[in-house]
C-alpha cells in the first residue's frame, strides 16, 4: 500500500487496500476499459476527460476490459462533504462515487494518479474529503506575473486540479516602490474603459545567452492588453476552481491617486500625496465603486463568482512611505490623509470606516465572502494604536457584514515558536468571531533564491486545522521551483494529520517524483534549506547569530539593494555595501558563505544525478539543479569579491592584476553559462526579471575584467567598497540608472 499511495500527491484521509481481486485498466500498454457514467452534469465530463487523458478513450465494448463507473450520492457526515469522493477498485472494476460535483473531479485525479502503465490495481477503498473549505493560492500582481498569457493562468489551475484545490486569487491592482528604471512598480490587470489612465507597462532588461544580446523592451501586461481574466475565470468555473480577483484599497496604492489625485490622501496644506486615498472625499468611493462595478459585471457576475479580496494591508504612515512616488523618491508620502476633513479622525477609526463602507458595497453587488488582511487589524501593523480586531469586529456586527467577511491572516517567518509578537496564533483567530482563512507564503520571491516555505505552510496548517478556518489560500507568485512547497500546502489544507510536520511532507514528495532515489533527493532538499535557513537564534550578549537566509536574502542577493532607503544614495552602492557588511564581521561570515557553498554544491551535483537516473522526474531535477547552481553562483561570486578586496590592500601589482582579471573573467563566464540554463528552463514570463537579477551579476564582473584588461597594474584604482567608477553605463541601466 506504501508504493501506490505515494503515487498521490494528495494522501487521502482514509485508504484500505483488501484482499479481493484488483482491476487491471491497462492491456499491452494501453488503457482498456469501459466507462459507465450515471452522474451526469459539467463536472461528470470533467471526470471522464481525465480519465481519458490518462487511458486514452474508452472502449464501446469487451468482455476482458475494466469497467469504470462515475456517479453522485450524497453524504452528509464528513465535513465539507459536497467535495468528497469514494473510489472503489474490485473484481475488475472501478466505482467512483462523487459526493458533490467536484468530488468527481477529485475521485478521477486520485484514480489516474494510482495507475501505472501495465500494473494493475490492487483491490482497495477509498473515502476522502478535504479538511478546509477553499484550498489553493493567492497570486501577487508582480514580476513575472505580470508577463503571464492565458496560457501560464490555465496551466495553474490544471496544477491546481492535480493538487485538488479550487480558490485562485488574482491581484488585479496592486502598488509597490521604486526598484527598477526610475519608476513605481505598479500593476493593474484589468482595462478599465472609464478610467483609461490606469494602464501599466512591463520594463524588461537584461542580457540574454541564447540571443548574444542585450534585451531591453517596453510591453503592455498580456492579462490587461487581451483582456483574459474572464477567460481564466471560465477555465477556472470549469475545473471546479472558484477565480477571484483582489484590488488593494489604502495600502498598496500608488496608481489611482497619482493618476487621480482628487482621490488621493493630502498633506495638511491640501495637496495629495499620491498615495492611499482621502476617506472624507465622496468622489473616492464613486471612483472605487465604479471600478469594483466594472470587475463584478464584466467578469464575476457571469461566472457566477461571489468572492472579492480588498486588501486592505501594510497601509503606510511615515518613513516607509518614501520611494513611492518617482518625481520625489526620498519624501514621505503618507497613505493616511492629513487633511482638514481627516486629520482629527484617528487612523483607527478612518480605516475601519472604509473598510465597513467597501464590505458594504461588495454585499449589495451580491458578494458572499469579502476578504481583506489582517495586519492592519491585529497589533496595527505600521499603525500607533494597537490591536484594534475588537473594534473592528463590532462595526462589523453593528452592520450586518459579519457573514460575508473573511478575515486573511498572513506571516510568512517560519519561527517554531508558531509565529512571533507581531505573529498571530490560534486564539487570535478563534476571539475575531468572524469566517477566518490562513496565507502561508509559497516562496514567492522566485527573482531571488528558492527560499524553503514548507515550515512556514505547516505553521499555518497547525492554526488553520486547531481553528477550523475556511481557507487555506498562499502568498505566491508562480514558479515550478516551488513545487514542492505547493504540494506540501495542497496537503496540509487537504488532510493535514496525512502528512503532519515538513519531514513528512518533504519525504512524500520526493517518493512520488524520485521514486527510485528518494533518499538522495531528500537529502538534497535538506541540504539546500541549509543555504536559507531562518536562524533567529541569539548569543548570550543578546547578539543575532548570522543565518543563512539573512547571508544569501538580505546580505548578498541584489534584490534589497533595489529599496530606496533614506540616506543612502539611489540606486544603492551594490556590491559596496554588501562587502562593507561582510567585513564588519568577516571571519563568521565568510565561514558562513563556505559552509552554504558546500551545502549548495552537493546539492546540485544530487539534483544533476536525479535528472539523469531513470525512474525520476527529470524535469524538476533540472529545476531544482538550476536553483541549487543559484546559490552556487552567489556565494561563489562574493568569495571571488573578496579575494580582489584582499589583492586591493596593499597596492595592486601585475600578479595581483592578472589574478584580478583572471577571477572576475571565470565569475562572468559562470554566471553566463548559468543563465544559458535558466533562459532554457524558465517559463517566458519568469524568465526576464530572473535574467534581469543575473545579469546584474555578470555584468558587475565584466566591467572589472574590462578595467582590469586596459589598465596597468600600477594605474588600477580598484575600491571593492565603491565601485561606481568601474561600473559601465550598462550596469548602471540594468540596475535603474545612474545615483540620484
Amino acid at each position: 500500500m506504501h508504493s501506490i499511495k505515494s503515487r498521490l500527491t494528495v494522501i487521502p484521509q482514509q485508504f484500505t487496500c483488501t484482499r479481493d481481486a484488483g482491476a487491471s485498466l491497462y492491456k499491452d500498454g494501453k488503457g482498456c476499459y469501459l466507462l459507465e457514467n450515471r452522474a451526469g452534469g459539467e463536472f461528470s465530463e470533467r471526470a471522464k476527460e481525465l480519465i481519458a487523458d490518462k487511458l486514452g478513450a474508452p472502449q464501446a465494448e469487451g468482455t476482458d476490459c475494466a469497467r469504470i463507473v462515475v456517479q453522485l450520492d450524497e453524504k452528509s457526515d464528513i465535513p465539507n462533504a459536497d467535495q468528497g469522493y469514494s473510489l472503489t477498485v474490485r473484481d475488475n472494476a472501478v466505482t467512483l462515487t462523487g459526493f458533490g460535483g467536484r468530488g468527481l473531479i477529485y475521485g478521477a485525479v486520485t484514480l489516474c494518479q494510482l495507475l501505472c502503465a501495465d500494473q494493475a490495481l490492487p483491490a482497495l477503498e477509498i473515502t476522502d474529503w478535504p479538511d478546509i473549505e477553499k484550498r489553493g493560492h493567492f497570486i501577487e500582481s508582480r514580476f513575472g506575473t505580470d508577463l503571464m498569457e492565458l496560457s501560464d493562468w490555465q496551466a495553474v489551475v490544471d496544477d491546481m486540479v492535480q493538487k485538488k484545490q479550487n480558490t485562485l486569487t488574482i491581484s488585479l491592482y496592486g502598488c509597490w516602490c521604486i526598484q527598477f528604471d526610475n519608476r513605481v512598480s505598479e500593476y493593474i490587470f484589468v482595462p478599465i474603459p472609464k478610467y483609461p489612465e490606469l494602464k501599466t507597462p512591463v520594463y524588461t532588461n537584461y542580457f540574454s545567452p541564447k540571443q548574444n544580446r542585450w534585451i531591453k523592451e517596453i510591453c503592455d501586461t498580456p492579462i490587461a492588453a487581451k483582456d483574459f481574466f474572464g477567460e481564466i475565470c471560465r477555465y477556472g468555473k470549469k475545473w471546479g476552481v472558484e477565480v477571484l480577483p483582489l484590488f488593494n484599497s489604502y495600502g498598496h496604492n500608488t496608481l489611482i491617486p497619482d493618476r487621480y489625485p482628487e482621490v488621493s490622501a493630502k498633506y495638511e496644506d491640501g495637496t495629495p500625496t499620491y498615495n492611499g486615498f482621502c476617506t472624507s472625499e465622496e468622489k473616492t468611493y464613486e471612483l472605487l465603486f465604479d471600478l469594483y462595478d466594472t470587475i463584478i459585471d464584466n467578469y464575476l457576475v457571469p461566472c457566477g463568482i461571489t468572492s472579492f479580496h480588498i486588501g486592505l494591508d501594510e497601509v503606510g504612515l511615515g518613513d516607509e512611505t518614501t520611494g513611492v512616488n518617482a518625481r520625489e523618491p526620498f519624501k514621505s508620502h503618507p497613505a493616511f490623509c492629513r487633511c482638514e476633513k481627516c486629520k482629527d479622525i484617528p487612523a483607527k477609526e478612518r480605516f475601519i470606516s472604509h473598510a465597513i463602507r467597501l464590505i458594504s458595497h461588495l454585499k449589495s453587488r451580491g458578494m458572499t465572502d469579502i476578504y481583506l488582511y489582517n495586519d492592519m487589524l491585529y497589533r496595527a501593523h505600521r499603525t500607533p494604536e494597537q490591536d484594534f480586531l475588537p473594534d473592528f469586529v463590532k462595526a462589523l456586527e453593528d452592520n450586518g457584514l459579519t457573514d460575508v467577511t473573511v478575515i486573511d491572516w498572513w506571516k510568512y517567518n517560519c519561527r517554531k515558536k508558531l509565529f512571533d509578537s507581531t505573529g498571530f496564533g490560534a486564539e487570535d483567530i478563534r476571539r475575531s468571531k468572524v469566517r477566518c482563512a490562513v496565507k502561508p507564503m509559497n516562496g514567492y520571491y522566485h527573482w531571488q533564491m528558492l527560499h524553503p516555505a514548507i515550515e512556514n505552510s505547516c505553521l499555518h496548517g497547525v492554526v488553520a486545522n486547531e481553528t477550523r478556518c475556511m481557507g487555506y489560500i498562499s502568498y505566491s507568485c508562480w514558479d515550478d521551483m516551488y513545487d514542492r512547497t505547493n504540494s506540501a500546502q495542497a496537503q496540509y489544507s487537504w488532510n493535514f494529520e496525512g502528512a503532519p510536520s515538513v519531514a513528512k511532507a518533504s519525504m512524500a514528495y520526493c517518493r512520488r517524483l524520485f521514486p527510485t532515489a528518494a533518499e538522495d533527493a531528500y537529502k538534497a532538499f535538506e541540504l539546500l534549506e541549509r543555504c536559507n535557513e531562518e536562524g533567529g537564534e541569539k548569543r548570550e550578549d543578546g547578539s543575532k547569530i548570522l543565518s543563512t537566509r539573512v547571508l544569501s536574502e538580505s546580505i548578498l542577493s541584489y534584490y534589497p539593494y533595489s529599496y530606496l532607503r533614506l540616506s543612502k544614495p539611489y540606486p544603492r552602492n551594490f556590491p559596496g555595501e554588501a562587502m562593507s557588511t561582510i567585513l564588519q564581521n568577516r571571519e563568521e561570515t565568510e565561514r558562513l558563505i563556505y559552509q552554504a557553498l558546500g551545502c549548495a554544491e552537493s546539492a546540485q551535483r544530487i539534483f544533476k544525478e536525479l535528472s539523469e537516473t531513470a525512474g525520476c522526474d527529470r524535469y524538476f531535477a533540472r529545476v531544482y539543479e538550476l536553483e541549487s547552481e543559484n546559490f552556487v553562483c552567489l556565494f561563489e561570486d562574493f568569495l571571488a569579491l573578496l579575494r580582489m578586496y584582499d589583492l586591493t590592500q596593499a597596492g595592486i601589482d601585475e600578479c595581483a592584476r592578472q589574478e584580478i582579471l583572471s577571477l572576475a573573467a571565470s565569475r562572468k563566464n559562470a554566471r553566463l553559462y548559468h543563465m544559458a540554463k535558466r533562459e532554457e528552463v524558465k517559463s517566458a514570463c519568469n524568465a526576464p526579471i530572473q535574467m534581469r537579477h543575473q545579469s546584474i551579476f555578470m555584468q558587475l564582473f565584466a566591467d572589472i575584467e574590462a578595467y582590469a584588461s586596459v589598465n596597468r597594474a600600477g594605474d588600477m584604482r580598484l575600491d571593492m567598497l565603491d565601485l561606481s567608477a568601474v561600473g559601465s553605463d550598462r550596469f548602471f541601466d540594468v540596475r535603474g540608472g545612474k545615483t540620484v
